[in-house]
């Protein structure tokens, strides 16, 4: 998971052109992705990490403060169900809230987030449920001036009567910015 990471961000890098600012970057967004989730447990139950295809859509909104972006993000993930060796098949339904910073560099905006997860256990994990911190660093790179596509990493670990769940995502969405379109509407009506 790391290499592939690693090469969407250089990929993306070397995609990052344009005059992209913070302020392009600021407004409210939705958005939606795919991606791989790698999760394991211990404790009550030990059982072996396995890859497991995700989903998942998020919403959130910016704020340009200085050549800084700071915001806040909702978003629900579903990460199907695989087995885990023998003993176990589960997947999980996370939801969470977290405040993201970043960094605009044109066309590319690097970031970091932190919040709070709520995990649901499906399959043979049906009856966990637990919070947790979050964290993830990821990239997004704004190809239109509505459109953005990133590139993210993350990771939670809730706990739940001696069960610990490890959960490391890799993801790639799509996000739609809504103040983008009424920058550019007043923009095209200054220059009349």
């Amino acid at each position: 998971m790391n290499n592939t990471m690693r090469l969407a961000a250089w990929v993306m890098v070397l995609l990052a052109t344009g005059n992209v600012t913070a302020e392009d970057f600021s407004g409210g967004y939705v958005g939606g992705g795919l991606g791989l989730n790698r999760s394991s447990t211990s404790g009550s139950l030990s059982t072996p990490a396995a890859d497991a295809p995700s989903y998942g859509v998020q919403g959130g909104y910016g704020w340009n403060v200085g050549s800084t972006l700071l915001g806040v993000e909702g978003y629900v993930d579903s990460n199907q169900q695989v087995s885990h060796g023998s003993s176990a098949q589960y997947g999980s339904h996370d939801y969470g809230l977290g405040l993201k910073i970043g960094v605009p560099l044109d066309s590319l905006m690097p970031y970091a987030s932190i919040g709070y997860d709520r995990t649901q256990g499906t399959g043979s994990l049906s009856s966990f449920s637990s919070n947790a911190a979050s964290g993830g660093m990821g990239l997004m790179y704004k190809f239109a001036p509505s459109w953005s596509v990133e590139g993210e990493v993350s990771t939670t670990s809730p706990t739940m009567n001696g069960l610990k769940l490890r959960a490391d995502s890799l993801s790639f969405g799509l996000n739609y910015h809504f103040d983008s379109v009424s920058r550019n509407a007043e923009e095209k009506s200054r220059n009349k």
